[in-house]
């Protein structure tokens, strides 16, 4: 049992501590996790589907290639595996932008629960979990870690270093190829293995560089969004008494 098992079970352990409104105010709060952690799998479940269908396709097509010598027109057979793999490759990538759009909303719960549990930063600001890793001001250190020190908190490197991982590995390639990608000279790929990848490759210039970069595959964002939740639990159980939520009277 891992992650988000971990994480249910976490809530429903923890919340008894509080009041009756924090009870609940904080069981709703951290099961928006769960809720969208929900909604990746269900994408997860639609997007192997399609990778396993498009590969069939996509052997199938090399399969009808006649291989021997001299030029060749597509046949009929031909042309329509193809329109195939176009659809394919669409549904595809709805599934991956998908997927990483509602990883954005999660890991974003997961900072807005932080700050729930252990209060709001009168110094600090911290809008989303991608202003955790930012850079406090001119200095050297991260929000997260000075937003810690201000409320008396432990943090683990491990932690930390994660949080570093789903921002720059997983959360910039949603900001920078899907979000907010605005070149106009875009192209996008399919890998058989489901994999989206996204190419600065139209019309390019002399001696121009093509630049590219490929989603990760959702199953091991998965893995790293359960070993990050793993990470929450054990940060809120090493600083548990610092909670600004008022504790149920004996």
């Amino acid at each position: 049992m891992e992650g988000i098992e971990d994480l249910s079970n976490f809530i429903n352990k923890e919340r008894e501590r509080f009041e009756t409104r924090e009870n609940n105010l904080f069981a709703n709060s951290f099961k928006e996790i769960i809720r969208y952690h929900n909604f990746l799998k269900i994408i997860l479940r639609r997007y192997k589907l399609l990778v396993s269908e498009n590969a069939k396709v996509f052997y199938e097509f090399q399969e009808s290639i006649d291989k021997s010598p001299g030029s060749h027109r597509e046949t009929d057979k031909q042309a329509e595996i193809r329109r195939k793999m176009t659809e394919l490759a669409e549904e595809i990538h709805s599934e991956v932008e998908s997927f990483y759009m509602f990883f954005k909303i999660l890991v974003d719960k997961i900072s807005f629960s932080v700050q729930y549990y252990f209060g709001k930063s009168r110094k600090v600001k911290m809008s989303g979990h991608h202003s955790m890793v930012e850079k406090f001001n001119d200095s050297a250190d991260l929000k997260i870690i000075k937003y810690c020190v201000e409320k008396g908190l432990t943090i683990k490197k491990a932690f930390i270093e994660k949080m570093k991982i789903i921002q720059n590995e997983i959360l910039d390639f949603r900001d920078d190829q899907i979000v907010h990608n605005s070149s106009p000279r875009i192209i996008r790929g399919t890998g058989v293995d489901g994999t989206m990848s996204v190419h600065k490759a139209l019309y390019p210039e002399i001696g121009e560089e093509t630049k590219s970069s490929t989603s990760l595959k959702p199953e091991q964002v998965m893995s790293d969004l359960n070993d990050y939740i793993e990470l929450l639990i054990a940060f809120i159980n090493d600083n548990r008494e610092k909670t600004v939520l008022p504790i149920r009277k004996a």
